[in-house]
């Protein structure tokens, strides 16, 4: 899978230059800029200006006597993707053409194109492995009021993409090719908050995965499984046929379920088919187009370790934690960019941004981390042996009605604005108000 997009404001484009010149800006209208008194059918042009300014402070649009504030202390990031070099960019380099200059690495296999993009450049994407990669700014660390927008064009449908990620805000598409934009207005990873509810005798929350709308978790010694619709008030639904399921989850059009060492996979959640055998298995997340299982050799071994599979049947080991004797990755999950793993028996937190290199950022202190789910803008975790669930964070996600259309270029915008009292996250999708909701 591939996905092309560019970062623009509508349809214009910038090119900032940092010699020094005069204190007027020099302003040029360049090709393919019409010319003046030219009149045309379509309802959109594209109006080409490059500027020539040391610190070019603000920019506003004046369209029909309304003035539109397209370049001022606000933006924070800006990508053209046009590989100018007299910017400094090249093919794995990105300039920000904001004035915080929180410019971009290419990682992975991104491929720069020229002509490829809605207008002009785009980078290409594998959907798997590659990304451009801004450095932590406390320009970017947003979580009150923010605009996002992009160009974007799938080349493969149904699957989970990325736009943009960080821990306070998100752009993605899902993989029944909707928008999700989603917020954490609070994020904070080392505040937990346990959910109340009563888990019926039950010791270990031992799987938790969401679907149409409500988050479920599977149980132990008893096999219950519980379900939410608002992540506090849960109710069972139903046992399951094992006194376990460690954990489950959907990836390319299959569910996959895990125990015991061995995993499986259902088309139709009916009829399983033996795809892998990793040893002690506890945990499966999906990340950057891998499908990731966490546990650890078999009963008394020393190694923590992590396997994944592009295919689903060919599994291969990417990292040996070492956690010590009877160490196992007991839980996986993808919040906001990272990969997440809970261990046991420590119940250590760490996190990776490329599935390899691990770095532990806290423990909640309330027994060993079983599981993760992300629901709702919040980060769950499921523990034992008391058998509770805790969350961080505090936000929302918010999903389109309109699904992407395949090798077609698309304007996605989205916005939040907490002061608004109704209405404050709307999603646009070319030019166009798709879904709002209010959200505290």
């Amino acid at each position: 899978m591939k996905v092309k997009f560019s970062f623009l404001l509508l349809i214009l484009t910038f090119l900032l230059f940092t010699n020094d010149v005069s204190a007027i800006p020099v302003i040029n209208f360049t090709y393919p800029t019409l010319n003046n008194d030219t009149t045309i059918a379509s309802t959109s042009t594209e109006i080409n200006i490059s500027i020539t300014e040391k610190d070019l402070e603000e920019f506003i649009w004046n369209w029909n006597g309304a003035n539109y504030t397209f370049y001022n202390n606000s933006l924070v990031l800006m990508f053209n993707f046009n590989n100018v070099s007299a910017l400094g960019e090249n093919d794995t380099y990105v300039v920000d053409l904001s004035k915080y200059s929180n410019n971009g690495t290419v990682n992975g296999t991104s491929v720069m194109s020229l002509t490829g993009g809605k207008y002009y450049g785009a980078f290409n994407f594998n959907g798997d492995n590659s990304t451009i990669i801004v450095n932590n700014t406390n320009h970017l660390n947003i979580t009150n009021n923010i605009t996002i927008s992009a160009w974007i064009k799938l080349d493969e449908l149904d699957r989970p993409n990325t736009i943009l990620s960080k821990e306070s805000y998100s752009l993605k598409i899902k993989p029944d090719n909707s928008i999700d934009f989603g917020i954490v207005s609070d994020y904070n990873e080392t505040n937990w908050t346990e959910v109340i509810y009563d888990n019926k005798g039950e010791e270990h929350i031992r799987g938790l995965a969401v679907s149409d709308d409500y988050l479920y978790a599977g149980s132990n010694p008893n096999g219950k499984i519980f379900r939410t619709l608002n992540g506090i008030d849960w109710t069972e639904i139903e046992d399951t046929p094992s006194n376990f399921t460690n954990s489950f989850v959907k990836y390319n059009n299959y569910l996959y379920s895990g125990g015991s060492g061995k995993i499986y996979r259902s088309s139709d959640g009916i009829d399983w088919v033996q795809v892998g055998d990793v040893g002690r298995f506890f945990t499966f997340a999906v990340f950057n187009g891998y499908l990731y299982a966490g546990g650890g050799e078999r009963e008394g071994g020393t190694s923590a370790r992590i396997f994944r599979t592009s295919n689903g049947v060919d599994w291969t080991l990417v990292k040996d934690t070492g956690e010590g004797s009877n160490g196992y990755i007991r839980s996986l999950t993808v919040f906001n960019g990272y990969l997440y793993g809970g261990s046991y028996p420590n119940g250590k937190i760490l996190r990776s941004s490329n599935g390899t290199t691990w770095t532990e950022i806290n423990s909640t202190g309330q027994g060993n981390i079983r599981n993760f789910a992300v629901y709702k803008g919040k980060l769950y975790a499921g523990t034992t042996p008391n058998g509770k669930i805790y969350y961080m964070g505090n936000g929302f996600n918010l999903y389109s009605n309109t699904k992407i259309s395949q090798n077609e270029w698309t304007h996605i915008a989205v916005t939040y604005d907490k002061d608004l009292s109704s209405e404050n996250a709307k999603i646009y999708i070319n030019g166009i108000l798709d879904t709002s909701k209010n959200f505290t």
